[in-house]
């Protein structure tokens, strides 16, 4: 992420800066730890636009596991996984207990997006709709 000031914009908490990338112009989140921190934001676009993330080529699915169980957002990201349909993150992770919530505030949802809610234990989910329309906005990533 090629903006200096970051850091400040979206969280001062240290935790998404556990396992930092270290850039010419400072330290910036591995992209597992700001996919984990998006799902816990419980804001609805960083949600979507992360899950489109969980597709790159790049991300260390390793790392992601760990992450997401340190920032208790094992369920969330799962669920993002889920339904961005990233195979390899899914290979390594399962629901577990206990429920997490997702977004801030609850909404009508489709009985697809319900479906997946309730296999990953997940309150308010983002809509499926939603992260199909970033995949289309961000780009199909590799």
């Amino acid at each position: 992420m090629p903006a200096k000031p970051f850091d400040l914009v979206v969280e001062r908490s240290a935790e998404l800066y556990a396992d930092a990338l270290e850039g010419p112009d400072g330290r910036y989140p591995a992209a597992e730890a700001l996919i984990a921190w998006a799902a816990k934001s419980g804001d609805p676009r960083y949600t979507a636009a992360a899950a489109v993330l969980l597709k790159h080529a790049r991300i260390e699915v390793a790392r992601l596991v760990r992450t997401s169980a340190r920032m208790r957002a094992w369920n969330r990201v799962g669920f993002m996984a889920a339904a961005a349909r990233a195979r390899p993150v899914l290979r390594s992770m399962e629901p577990r207990a206990p429920r997490e919530t997702l977004l801030r505030g609850s909404g009508p949802v489709d009985a697809a997006t319900a479906a997946l809610a309730r296999r990953w234990n997940v309150r308010n989910p983002v809509a499926l709709r939603a992260i199909e329309e970033m995949e289309e906005l961000y780009g199909r990533t590799p």
